[in-house]
């Protein structure tokens, strides 16, 4: 039996967590990526800007943009918590297939082969080099000015409003196009890497006969546990809308465009990230709906038999040496029977629950709605229409 897949590790960060690992304890290591990487990515921007006041009495109009502080503080700081989320909810899942009975013994060394073949693919620096590169190399377009308008317009928005070879701007401005988004876009891109790595597990795992129970009270047939990861995903949704919504939100502040303005985009970006999180459950779709079908007539069979035998005790003729029907277990048994038929009825077709469907719906809507009320309002105006809003004022 293989070691179950870990998601984050053995990559180009290896070096600062084994340091980490040292130094800190577990559960404090992701936040202190977290905390290094907002310290690296916007603190000197702050920086900068505080010295360029204090020597021309002017703000730099970059941190007068609520981009660069959502991005590079809410949004970067909720993609490092997805990656704890991603490892540790991807773990579980694996220990969880390895150890109960969900696969059969006929499937468990394609099942170790498959770890073992995605777990290289994950503890490579290849695919973290190859993103860092490409990063770079869209920044060094867009500073030769040959970056096309609509290349990376919500991934780079700042990258369009800069003139070829970025002539006349602060360090600040510098910074974060050289640190700060590089960043940004990399934890973006890692996450996805990952993502992408857990989503072929999941669209091969069909193939590998898994026990399906349609009584399970998961209503997912027994496999409700593989949409565990759905949390990470969404948190890292969240992220995403968060950076868009402040894009936005500056675009409004400037007159430069309305809500109404990026309704398309939003739909797009809804679309994308719905199938990012769910398209990897797509191949159980057939599997579920064969084994609710069976399950179905099944059950019914069990109910029918149980009933023609309950019948045939109690609404038979009166028998004098009959148990008395006050407190006997075959009533509560029947009430099962129907329950464990109602069950199998009632078993969805697709892994994650509604529930499950509605907070991804929200970690999507939630931060960009937020823009629905900014008009031509500063921040502080935005929060307290909100806050008057729900409390009725």
């Amino acid at each position: 039996m293989s070691e179950p897949l870990t998601l984050p590790h053995g990559t180009l960060l290896l070096r600062a967590k084994r340091w980490l690992d040292m130094e800190l304890r577990p559960e404090r290591i992701n936040v202190a990526l977290a905390v290094c990487g907002v310290a690296v990515a916007w603190v000197p921007i702050v920086a900068l800007t505080g010295i360029g006041w204090l020597v021309s009495g002017k703000w730099d109009p970059l941190v007068l943009r609520s981009e660069i502080h959502v991005r590079l503080v809410v949004a970067l700081s909720l993609v490092f918590f997805a990656w704890k989320s991603l490892e540790s909810r991807t773990l579980g899942v694996c220990k969880s297939l390895e150890a109960g009975d969900v696969l059969p013994d006929s499937s468990r060394a394609a099942w170790d082969g498959l770890v073992e073949h995605h777990r290289r693919r994950v503890h490579t620096r290849w695919p973290e080099i190859t993103l860092a590169v490409g990063i770079y190399l869209v920044t060094l377009i867009a500073y030769l000015g040959a970056l096309p308008s609509g290349v990376l317009r919500w991934v780079a928005p700042t990258l369009h409003d800069a003139e070829p070879f970025w002539r006349g701007h602060t360090a600040a401005w510098w910074w974060y196009m050289l640190v700060g988004q590089p960043i940004f876009l990399f934890a973006i891109g890692r996450w996805l890497h990952h993502w992408i790595v857990w989503a072929r597990v999941l669209w091969k795992l069909p193939s590998l006969s898994p026990r399906i129970q349609p009584a399970h009270a998961d209503r997912a047939g027994g496999l409700g546990f593989l949409s565990g990861p759905l949390g990470a995903t969404r948190v890292f949704v969240a992220a995403l809308a968060a950076a868009l919504a402040s894009v936005w939100f500056d675009e409004i502040k400037l007159g430069r465009a309305l809500p109404a303005t990026f309704a398309f985009d939003f739909l797009v970006f809804f679309l994308l990230s719905s199938a990012l999180a769910f398209v990897p459950f797509a191949r159980f779709v057939p599997v579920l709906f064969d084994a609710k079908d069976d399950g179905e007539r099944q059950f019914s069979a069990i109910v029918r038999r149980y009933v023609d035998q309950f019948e045939n005790r109690w609404a038979a003729a009166e028998d004098p040496n009959r148990e008395p029907m006050l407190g006997s277990s075959d009533f509560q048994s029947l009430a099962d029977v129907g329950n464990s038929y109602c069950v199998a009825r009632d078993m969805r077709i697709i892994i994650p629950g509604w529930d499950q469907i509605r907070n991804h719906l929200l970690a999507t809507v939630l931060p960009i709605a937020f823009i629905v009320f900014a008009r031509s309002e500063s921040a502080a105006e935005v929060v307290l229409r909100l806050f008057s809003r729900i409390v009725g004022g």
